[in-house]
């Protein structure tokens, strides 16, 4: 095999996660008494262990290069991304998996058993997804060599000038979050990986939106974040699950939701459900097929996705409150307590919008109003887009609340009317 110092990125990646799937095969074969498959392990270990190795390979191999030697291995290692895509490399990562795993023996076998197929194919799914991730910190790696921050004192002159002259604002980080964002269900991936692979794109994109900040003037920034926020926005109306949607499955099934991400309840059901990747149809007819499958990783899945979309527009909201306080000052000082949850508040309001007791031209504005000037009952998602779903399509529960209330109304006035 090549010397370490002579492996692209993308190749040093490919090799240290064969490595890490092959010693957790052998720690489940050795301690199997002990130890059970947590289909949690290579996400977490991609998505943070190998992440942090990456980015030391990256800095300690540029310490020992001059320029051209670094602009050289930077530019192949991207271009590297671009023709040793995962779904590209599963024949040639087999055979990698069989060399490391019988090493120093060779094998003229090279048929990779079922067994190691299933833990090797997991892995690939999951490095799948964070691919671009990857690449993304390399390319980081290449404008802070380009810009002077990495390398050696002296500047580096062979960059056009065409190059050299970037924009000012980036939107890498802001594409790959929406990209992660295309489906608002399950989709080749579990729940579990799902909250995490999204916590690393929120990151990315705070750290992305605070680097623009540095090239652009107020003016810009405000712009810069109307356009973001806008595209954000749009797919809140994918949104439709709710706190109170989950709290159903949890209590169900007896866990927290803080168990489920600390990984403290293994043996637990949900925690199982939200940990195993869609079913395929053929699963679904399985004699041990969970019935309320479908039904929890939709939930879970669309709860994560729009907590997602909330965690930036907040943080956009706090930005825009700093660079452009006047938008902040037409906000209610104090929000109004009530009782009620966001379904039943959103079916009051609709309750007098449908019986003219209010006069709405504009039902956003509406929900905004409502958004900003109240505060609900619970942790629900008390955006004006959850206000426009639980008003344009009521809940039931919410209905029945207030038929319930109307009637004790009813009661009050005319207790009332017999006092006037």
């Amino acid at each position: 095999m090549e010397k370490a110092d002579e492996r692209l990125l993308v190749e040093l990646l490919e090799k240290r996660l064969i490595q890490e799937v092959i010693e957790y095969r052998h720690t489940l074969d050795e301690c199997w008494e002990t130890e059970k498959f947590d289909k949690t392990f290579i996400p977490k270990f991609i998505s943070e262990t190998l992440m942090a190795e990456f980015k030391e390979w990256i800095y300690s191999r540029v310490n020992k290069l001059n320029n051209f030697e670094i602009n050289k291995f930077l530019s192949l290692s991207i271009e590297q991304f671009n023709t040793h895509k995962p779904e590209n490399r599963r024949a040639v990562l087999e055979k990698l998996y069989h060399e490391l795993y019988w090493f120093p023996n060779v094998m003229k076998d090279k048929k990779l058993s079922q067994y190691d197929k299933s833990f090797l194919y997991h892995a690939l799914r999951v490095y799948e997804r964070f691919f671009n991730s990857y690449k993304t910190v390399t390319e980081k790696a290449l404008i802070d060599f380009k810009a002077g921050i990495i390398g050696s004192s002296s500047a580096f002159q062979s960059v056009p000038p065409a190059e050299q002259q970037k924009e000012k604002v980036n939107f890498r980080d802001f594409k790959n979050f929406l990209k992660h964002l295309e489906y608002n269900y399950p989709y080749k991936i579990d729940v579990i990986t799902f909250k995490y692979f999204m916590r690393d794109d929120i990151d990315y994109l705070k750290k992305e939106i605070l680097e623009n900040f540095i090239n652009i003037n107020t003016e810009e920034k405000i712009a810069y974040l109307d356009r973001i926020k806008y595209e954000i926005e749009t797919y809140q109306k994918h949104v439709w699950a709710t706190y109170e949607n989950i709290k159903v499955w949890l209590d169900k099934y007896e866990i927290t939701e803080d168990e489920i991400f600390s990984h403290q309840k293994f043996s637990n059901e949900l925690y199982r459900l939200l940990s195993d990747e869609p079913p395929t149809f053929k699963e679904t007819f399985e004699p041990d097929y969970n019935k309320d499958t479908e039904q929890i990783q939709s939930v879970f899945y669309n709860y994560y996705y729009g907590q997602a979309l909330k965690q930036i527009l907040d943080y956009i909201a706090v930005h825009e409150a700093k660079i452009n306080p006047l938008r902040q000052s037409k906000q209610p000082q104090y929000k109004i307590k009530t009782k009620l949850t966001v379904p039943q508040l959103a079916y009051l309001f609709r309750a007098l919008n449908d019986n003219k007791l209010i006069d709405v031209t504009n039902k956003t504005e509406l929900f905004k109003f409502i958004a900003e000037a109240f505060q609900t009952k619970g942790s629900d998602d008390l955006s004006w887009n959850n206000i426009k779903n639980k008003f344009d399509t009521p809940e039931f529960k919410a209905v029945e609340f207030w038929d319930e209330k109307f009637l004790h109304l009813r009661q009050s006035t005319l207790k009332d009317k017999e006092n006037i």
